[in-house]
This record gives structure tokens, sequence and C-alpha cells, in this order.
């Protein structure tokens, strides 16, 4: 799926002590219409923070479980 990234935060988790990289997209709203803020969740030593730029857009491949398989820019 393709999706522009919009904002995007890093951190560690409180429960599992792990740092992460939060990325903010729009997403088409399911049986609606419009579209809907979304995130997902990286790992920093895969996907720096530095590395995902806010206005690019990405490839993003989700397992049947909607877990994140692949995250890749475009272009």
């Amino acid at each position: 799926m393709k999706i522009k990234i919009i904002g995007k935060r890093q951190g560690v988790s409180k429960k599992s002590g792990k740092p992460y990289v939060q990325a903010f997209y729009l997403n088409s709203v399911h049986d609606g219409e419009g579209e809907a803020g979304d995130s997902l969740f990286l790992s920093p030593e895969d996907y720096p923070y530095s590395k995902v730029i806010v206005g690019k857009e990405y490839d993003a491949q989700f397992t049947r479980n909607g877990f994140l398989a692949d995250f890749k820019p475009i272009g």
C-alpha cells in the first residue's frame, strides 16, 4: 500500500523498554468515505528516525494479521 508520511516521533516503550520510531500517515476509511489518521511502529535499527522523511511516499506491506512486513521509500 502506498502511504505518505505526515508525521513521526521516536520514543522508548514503557512495556518492553525497546526504542521505536512511530510514523503517522493518512489511510482511506474502511466502509466509509474520506481518510483517517493511522500510524505504524518501526524498529529504529531497520528504519532510523533520520531516514523516515515527512512528506515522502513509502510502500508499506502488511501481513494478513495487520503486522508490518515491508516498508521502503518509493522513488
